[in-house]
């Protein structure tokens, strides 16, 4: 709606705002999976996640922030979970491979480029082109969010163990939300930073 929006889950002030209920319950939800040496899914449970939330503004927000609330989703067995950056090759500086997924929500195609291999640290860097679309309802009306998304980012790995230590994003969206009120236009562009902390 124009409006430069932040949210701050370490703030109180934000948790207790607009958006904090259905991003508290976002925190709360976890997951075990078991992951091979390569990233790829041998086992997690539960297999799904259910989220009660159902604001059509969480909606619109989830398809701007789909890296985000994609972590909620535990991955399917063999499917190569966040950690999966890195091909299954062999890579070097300069090397370039493609990932492309689909559900019932959309499409996410992504490529990839090794920029950068020093002592410590592995840089990726990406572009990713997606379509999604979401169901919600509001004041009893059902509604539809497609939205195209273009993004673009730079990704961490820890060279000794291959993990991702930071994912940072810029993404542009333009769609639409229909419902019986009618079709409301929706633009945003948003930046993401992941950091992968090890907990004791």
């Amino acid at each position: 709606m124009g409006q430069q929006r932040s949210f701050d889950s370490n703030n109180e002030k934000d948790l207790n705002g607009q958006f904090g209920k259905p991003i508290q319950e976002l925190l709360e939800k976890k997951f075990d999976m078991v992951i091979n040496p390569t990233g790829t899914v041998l086992l997690v449970m539960p297999e799904k996640v259910t989220l009660t939330n159902t604001d059509p503004r969480v909606a619109i927000i989830s398809n701007m922030m789909k890296d985000v609330f994609d972590l909620v989703q535990p991955p399917a067995k063999g499917a190569p979970s966040f950690f999966k950056v890195l091909p299954d090759t062999v890579t070097g500086k300069g090397q370039t491979w493609t990932r492309s997924t689909s559900n019932e929500s959309g499409r996410y195609d992504a490529a990839y480029r090794l920029a950068d291999i020093n002592d410590s640290t592995i840089v990726v860097d990406f572009a990713t082109n997606s379509t999604t679309m979401t169901k919600a309802e509001f004041m009893g009306n059902p509604t539809t969010t497609n939205m195209t998304n273009k993004s673009t980012g730079k990704i961490i790995l820890d060279r000794l163990t291959g993990i991702m230590k930071e994912k940072t994003e810029t993404t542009d969206s333009q769609g639409s939300t229909e419902s019986s009120f009618g079709n409301l236009p929706v633009s945003s562009k948003t930046t993401t930073t992941i950091t992968v902390k090890k907990t004791d």
